[in-house]
């Protein structure tokens, strides 16, 4: 396989997929004020479980340095987000350290987020008083998507303290008998500790606060939900001609270009990129 531009740019998705369709979309859109991204050239990569694995294959494999991923952000609370977005980019980690690579998460929920821009989807259908729809269902997803990010987040911590057999080399079962038990003897103990130390109100109010704080609820909640919600509704209203919203915004977006908060999400990240191309 033969790459031609200077930098790669996986996202999750297949071909032709979503992900891919728009981002590219909104990268041609950024090269017209800014020439740099005509040197970004943006790839699916599958899961968002392929990502990473992508971009070390990519760059081990080819030699290449300049390989990067964006993923959706899903519920990803901003500290952690700003702390993988650093992480991403930074072209220092090598060799072993690769390992410790993250995507680039977006700033919205996910790629479907963006798609659900209020004016956006009024001037693709002709309508108006999607903003206040939005709200409504937003708000209704509220607590829904507070609590599974509350979840998630829990899940994520546990893994961090999963078994892990380290330098340990046993020789024998009773070697191997000890170590295992002492492993999740740890394991049981970090788990504890940590139920222990976040108390779920403080942990619900923690997520709502962010939910609050860093954006319009309807960027934050599950946008792959929130958009199948609002093509519901647009079709029983009779305001969606063929019931087919992807494929309506689709359309408007090759004639018009993608949303504009995706656009300006894109250009940020090729402008970063670009820093450290010079």
């Amino acid at each position: 396989m033969t790459i031609h531009n200077e930098i790669d740019l996986l996202c999750e998705g297949v071909p032709e997929g979503l992900d891919v369709r728009f981002l590219e979309m909104a990268r041609f859109a950024v090269q017209k004020t800014l020439p740099f991204a005509a040197r970004v050239g943006i790839f699916d990569a599958g899961s968002k479980l392929d990502l990473v694995p992508s971009v070390r294959a990519r760059r081990t494999l080819f030699k290449k340095g300049y390989v990067f991923a964006v993923s959706d952000r899903d519920f990803l609370i901003r500290p952690l987000l700003e702390d993988r977005r650093a992480k991403a980019l930074d072209l220092a980690i090598e060799g072993e350290g690769l390992k410790r690579l993250t995507a680039y998460p977006l700033r919205r929920h996910c790629i479907e987020s963006y798609l659900i821009e209020p004016a956006f989807i009024e001037h693709a259908l002709g309508i108006s008083g999607v903003s206040d729809v939005l709200a409504q269902m937003a708000e209704r997803r509220r607590w829904i998507d507070i609590v599974r990010a509350v979840l998630e987040d829990v899940a994520y911590k546990a893994r961090q303290a999963r078994p892990r057999l380290g330098d340990a080399l046993p020789t024998c079962e009773g070697e191997a008998v000890r170590i295992v038990a002492e492993k999740i003897h740890a394991y049981r103990d970090a788990i504890q500790r940590q139920t222990q130390q976040e108390e779920p109100s403080s942990l619900v109010r923690m997520f709502a606060d962010d939910f609050d704080d860093d954006g319009s609820l309807y960027t934050r909640v599950d946008g792959k939900e929130l958009l199948g919600e609002l093509r519901t509704w647009l079709d029983q209203q009779g305001l969606l001609p063929g019931g087919d919203l992807h494929t309506a915004l689709r359309h408007h977006a090759d004639r018009h270009g993608p949303p504009l908060p995706l656009i300006e999400e894109v250009a940020v990240l090729v402008e970063k990129i670009a820093a450290l191309h010079a």
